[in-house]
């Protein structure tokens, strides 16, 4: 009997030790019911800088995989299901330091039972709760941005349903239980908020608690909103000096007392080409007046960023320094997408950003023709 109670006892206190959150990193074991030989599991971290698009592989044997590691903070990491060449779906996990199981079918990943994260549970659980509203979002964005190919009049006009949807996202989040120090939350933020939106950002994460300063997902929209706040109507223009093909080197305050118009782009851009038309327009347009044009590419590859300077011909000023976004005028900007294009006052601010088509045209002619 003695014996038995002894052995109850390691059990229960294994189990115990197993089911509770490590302060020493996570483990996750998984099983699918109807794996495979030769799965393999390929993982990424969706952080704010990935330094790889995969981080690690694990192997599933017998249907079964471990995967262990410690994290500072949670973070989402995405599991791709791999045969060879061939992807069979992924799932993710928002980690901690926790001991997880999971379970399920490999024909229906994106369904499997997770089980262990208190983080996750949490982000599963505000997400499924606000699925109506993160829904009414993302259809009429899917609507928006399809009419931004094809019917510019409805994109303009779809403006105002957007803004009203999105404005409901940002205050379920903020609604959200315990949403200052809620775990879940900063990426929450991170997943569905940016700098294109600086107030509504900014509101997001004024109404943290300060524990949540540290996170890496509100340390990088912090310092993005930051940089953002440096680039707003009427702040002083970042000064770029850049090479144009030839080496000579462009300065902006040396075009002081004209406006000057400043495109980023990339070879590789498509919707960056549906620009050039418009922006030969207002070149054609505004010939001897006030008026620089200036089209950065943040390409690295040299050969690539001539090929396609030339198969364009753009006949104002053309630069770039090879080092893409990580360049010190890209920063200086704060350039995430492209094209974006910046208009610069002749005192050196900023006068209008986030300029396209015809709206680009008829905003800086109307400034030129005061």
């Amino acid at each position: 009997m003695e014996k038995y109670r002894l052995l109850t006892g390691v059990l229960l206190f294994w189990w115990a030790v197993a089911c509770t959150p490590r302060s020493d990193g996570f483990v996750i074991r998984g099983e699918f019911t109807d794996a495979s030989d030769g799965l393999q599991l390929m993982v990424s971290e969706n952080v704010p800088v990935m330094k790889s698009w995969f981080i690690d592989t694990v192997d599933v044997i017998n249907g079964k995989f471990t995967y262990t590691g410690k994290l500072e903070h949670p973070e989402m990491l995405v599991f791709s299901l791999m045969k060879g060449e061939d992807f069979l779906g992924s799932f993710g996990i928002l980690m901690d330091n926790s001991h997880v199981r999971i379970a399920g079918s490999i024909k229906n990943l994106a369904s499997v039972k997770i089980e262990g994260s208190k983080t996750n549970d949490e982000y599963v659980r505000i997400m499924k709760k606000g699925e109506s509203v993160f829904e009414a979002f993302n259809q009429i964005e899917a609507r928006r941005n399809e009419a931004l190919k094809t019917d510019k009049q409805l994109y303009a006009a779809l403006a105002g349903e957007y803004d009203a949807a999105y404005e409901k996202v940002k205050e379920y989040v903020l609604g959200a239980e315990n949403y200052s120090t809620n775990k879940a939350i900063p990426y929450i933020i991170f997943s569905n908020f940016n700098v294109t939106r600086p107030a509504m950002l900014e509101e997001l994460l004024t109404a943290l608690d300060s524990s949540q300063y540290e996170d890496p997902y509100i340390k990088h929209l912090s310092a993005d909103l930051a940089r953002e706040k440096k680039i707003g109507i009427g702040a002083m223009a970042f000064d770029f000096e850049l090479p144009d093909v030839d080496g000579k080197i462009f300065k902006l305050s040396d075009y002081r007392g004209k406006y000057v118009l400043i495109e980023f782009t990339a070879s590789w851009c498509g919707w960056c080409k549906k620009e050039i038309p418009y922006l030969q327009q207002l070149y054609n347009e505004t010939k001897g007046k006030n008026l620089e044009m200036f089209t950065i590419y943040v390409d690295k590859d040299r050969n690539t960023w001539l090929n396609d300077m030339n198969e364009h011909s753009l006949p104002w000023t053309v630069l770039c320094d090879l080092k893409a976004l990580d360049s010190p005028v890209g920063k200086g900007y704060n350039v995430h997408g492209i094209p974006a294009i910046f208009l610069i006052a002749p005192d050196g601010t900023i006068k209008a950003k986030g300029l396209r088509g015809e709206y680009m045209i008829k905003t800086v002619k109307g400034l030129l023709d005061k």
